[in-house]
């Protein structure tokens, strides 16, 4: 999620640094858009399939790469790459933290749960002005795609924590 926000937020002032113009600014965000809407269908039916835990794991492939892509001042065809896997990685969270939500706590839970999952996910918003501090003060957003990558790398082993079962409910 922080690195969806920090890039999305300040796309446009990463593309211009990288001598990129505003409408191609705006054509990446839409070819984000559209493939973060593919990546939701795409792990929502590979959640019906698959055990949720690999599928997290996988899902952040995409973002690892994206951010490790982004720290090479990308030319505007690999930004194009970019968003397309960023935009998979993106999209894929949303489904499988319902499917492990609802698998693991039942529906009867399930409101009171997504609720607290988004009232603890509130330090994202943050990710989009430190994406912009780390900028202006390094002149690059490149220490953000890093913290980014450390963060993510830090806390997959978190994952493990949730164990597949289904409820009935």
């Amino acid at each position: 999620f922080e690195a969806t926000a920090g890039l999305t937020s300040n796309i446009g002032q990463y593309t211009s640094d990288l001598g990129i113009s505003t409408q191609n600014a705006a054509f990446l965000m839409s070819i984000w858009a559209i493939t973060v809407m593919s990546g939701k269908i795409l792990f929502g039916m590979l959640a019906d399939r698959f055990e949720q835990r690999i599928l997290y794991y996988v899902s952040w492939f995409p973002t690892i790469i994206g951010l490790i892509l982004l720290q090479m001042e990308p030319s505007y065809a690999l930004l194009v790459v970019i968003m397309i896997i960023l935009g998979i990685g993106s999209g894929s969270n949303f489904p499988l933290i319902g499917v492990m939500i609802s698998r693991n706590f039942g529906a009867a839970a399930f409101d009171s749960v997504m609720g607290l999952f988004f009232l603890c996910i509130r330090p994202v918003s943050l990710a989009a002005p430190i994406a912009g501090w780390v900028r202006d003060t390094f002149g690059s957003y490149d220490y953000f795609w890093l913290g980014v990558m450390i963060l993510a790398i830090v806390t997959a082993p978190g994952i493990l924590l949730v164990k597949e079962k289904r409820t009935v409910d």
